[in-house]
């Protein structure tokens, strides 16, 4: 296997933590493993500095960008500096670590970090064996969308969300482009750029579990405790497979980048429940509470920001949060009556948003029924395994997790005098698992009910997934802590924390080296067509492409079908097409173009707007390949295109099946 990839993903990773990292230590915030929590302060100033740039008129570039970060560190160290001199204390202490510690045990604190970075390598090692060079076009609908995306942002320089993708939009139109606005600033080509990033965010999972972990346990936690388990909680990052599958296969990108910020976003919503002074001691506690505040609510807008589906998976938490609360509350014998008033309330919240969903986001809908039956479709919802041809059926991955789940369940449970704060952990998890569960399940049948519970999801239980990633995670964690406790109470022989960490680190490993794993689902939308998917442009008529566009005038209009690899003018060529993505028409204009072409002669209407057009090159695919071949139904919509009379088209270039042609006047 080639290095060609190395270096571009290191530079991804950096370009996602190194803003965020420099924000956090200029704030003062002392996480563990910082690196994970990066990711979200990073969206959050590249919304802002989008923002900002697009107001003063100055355009999205690497420069702008830099200007923009420089400017955003030594403003939080002037209002850090201000503060302190304001209060004669220490600046705020983010994650909650009060005092510095001696140099060797700080050291120390290294080793998640180190876990966390070889296992984030080691999967995106894994995941890279099945994608051929870096620079291998990803097959899947969404990655043409988002390369078109990438070379709109860096044509137009502009990072406003709401007009960033005015190119492919023809209309000022939100988008969480955040991830095409970062991904637009490293400098490669936009195949390059985007498989780049993609990689960099399995390769930061990892970290972002251990973060989420060091959130979660808190600043009481003994210091041997918090690295034990946030190194332990990386290795659980390579053993589910929807996230791998989202990225390399369907390139939903964007919800990637939305799920490499969401257990950072849990770990900020524990930390803030966790300190939250009560109303009556609001005055007193909350300068204590300040900087822990601050710090979660800067890691939740940055994941919401990050995409926005983040709202409803934080939400459910929350609620698998409340749930617990009220169920421990009626089980029990002194809130029985707070406990029951909670389910009621809850009940109405969930009535009201079902209610929401199925009217604001009924077009999230696609929802399809499973082919397999009910024992089968929880077994692969537990195991995590994605609904893709030939991924074989592998409780191995996920059994160590699982296991260790259930014993933090049970140590939880245990401890409910002696550590409530571990009770309410364990019970939160527990009840979030059921949530994601419950969720996974609905997002196989049609009922309209079902429907609006998972259409935020988009009816996808691969989108739901990364809950149970985070859930197990933090439940096996528990049940590590409850082995960790007893080996150093003197009971036993302290055997079961190493053999329970050494099971983990070795199924890690077998997770990204075997190879129906990482390697197979890599190869998916990369190299391995026909397995999973057929592809929208093979390699040769990727290289006629883009040989043919740099022989066009810069001022040169492709039309075509973009399922042909029309599309792929703009985004590799740079030569503006008419359809620079997969999706329909945009525009009447477009649309008469496409469908009516053939009448222009004839109809002064398609003929006013094939002016509007403006295209004057046709690019023609007849393979089996084609657009026409592997989605007749959507190819109706280009099938004017294809009745042009002949007379009117000129052979520039041809290689097979493969031909581009300048169209003479048509009307």
């Amino acid at each position: 296997m080639s290095a060609d990839w190395i270096l571009p993903t290191l530079l991804a990773a950096a370009l996602l933590s190194a803003p965020g990292l420099l924000l956090l230590r200029a704030g003062g915030a002392r996480i563990a493993v910082a690196l994970g929590a990066a990711p979200p302060v990073t969206v959050l100033l590249t919304v802002l500095a989008g923002a900002a740039l697009k107001l003063v008129g100055l355009p999205w570039s690497p420069a702008t960008a830099t200007g923009s970060l420089v400017l955003a560190v030594l403003a939080v160290l002037l209002v850090r500096a201000l503060l302190r001199r304001r209060r004669a204390s220490t600046a705020p202490d983010g994650a909650g670590e009060q005092e510095r510690r001696p140099l060797r045990e700080r050291a120390l604190d290294g080793l998640p970090v180190l876990v966390a970075a070889v296992t984030g390598l080691a999967t995106a090692a894994g995941a890279r064996v099945g994608m051929g060079t870096i620079d291998t076009l990803n097959g899947s609908y969404d990655s043409f969308f988002h390369l078109a995306a990438i070379q709109f942002v860096r044509e137009d320089g502009d990072a406003f969300l709401l007009t960033a993708l005015q190119g492919i939009y023809h209309e000022p139109t939100f988008y969480p482009a955040a991830w095409d606005v970062l991904t637009a600033l490293l400098p490669f080509g936009p195949v390059t750029s985007a498989n780049a990033m993609a990689l960099a965010m399995l390769a930061l999972l990892p970290a972002a579990l251990a973060a989420m972990t060091g959130l979660l346990l808190g600043p009481a936690t003994p210091p041997l405790e918090r690295r034990v388990l946030t190194a332990a909680s990386a290795l659980c990052a390579p053993l589910f497979l929807s996230l791998p599958v989202i990225t390399l296969v369907m390139g939903l990108w964007p919800f990637v980048l939305g799920s490499l910020c969401l257990p950072v976003a849990l770990g900020a919503l524990w930390r803030i429940a966790a300190v939250l002074p009560a109303p009556g001691r609001l005055r007193a506690e909350l300068p204590q509470a300040a900087g822990t505040l601050l710090l979660g609510t800067v890691l939740l807008v940055g994941a919401v920001l990050a995409h926005p589906s983040n709202v409803f998976s934080l939400g459910a938490a929350v609620l698998a949060a409340l749930l617990a609360r009220a169920v421990v509350d009626v089980l029990g014998t002194a809130h029985r009556r707070r406990g029951v008033r909670l389910l009621v309330v809850l009940a109405a919240l969930a009535v009201l948003y079902a209610a929401g969903s199925g009217v604001l986001l009924a077009s999230m809908d696609l929802t399809t029924t499973s082919p397999w039956g009910w024992p089968a479709l929880l077994v692969s919802v537990l195991i995590d395994r994605p609904r893709l041809t030939g991924l074989p059926v592998q409780l191995w991955p996920v059994l160590v997790p699982w296991l260790l789940a259930a014993l933090g369940l049970l140590a939880g449970l245990r401890s409910r005098r002696t550590d409530p704060a571990a009770v309410a952990l364990a019970a939160s998890a527990t009840a979030l698992l059921g949530v994601v569960l419950a969720l996974s399940i609905l997002t196989n049948v049609p009922s309209p009910l079902a429907r609006a519970w998972v259409n935020p999801w988009y009816g996808a239980r691969e989108r739901i997934a990364p809950l149970l990633l985070c859930g197990v995670t933090l439940l096996a964690m528990l049940g590590l802590r409850a082995l960790l406790r007893r080996d150093r109470s003197g009971e036993g022989r302290r055997w079961r924390t190493p053999v329970a960490a050494a099971l983990l680190g070795a199924t890690a490993v077998g997770a990204v080296a075997v190879p129906d794993r990482l390697p197979f689902v890599g190869s998916l939308a990369y190299t391995a067509y026909g397995v999973q998917l057929a592809p929208y442009v093979t390699a040769r008529e990727r290289a006629f492409i883009e040989r043919s566009a740099a022989e066009l005038p810069e001022d040169a209009v492709v039309i075509g079908n973009p399922r042909d690899g029309e599309a792929l003018y703009w985004s590799l060529g740079g030569v503006e097409t008419v359809f620079p993505t997969l999706a329909e028409p945009q525009t009447l204009d477009s649309r008469r173009a496409a469908r009516y072409l053939d009448e222009a002669a004839t109809n002064p209407d398609v003929c006013e707007s094939w002016k509007k057009v403006g295209a004057d090159h046709l690019y023609v695919d007849t393979s089996a390949e084609s657009g026409e071949a592997i989605a007749p139904g959507p190819s109706e919509l280009w099938e004017g295109l294809q009745e042009i009379p002949q007379d009117r088209l000129v052979l520039v270039d041809r290689d097979g099946p493969y031909a581009l042609y300048r169209i003479e006047p048509l009307c």
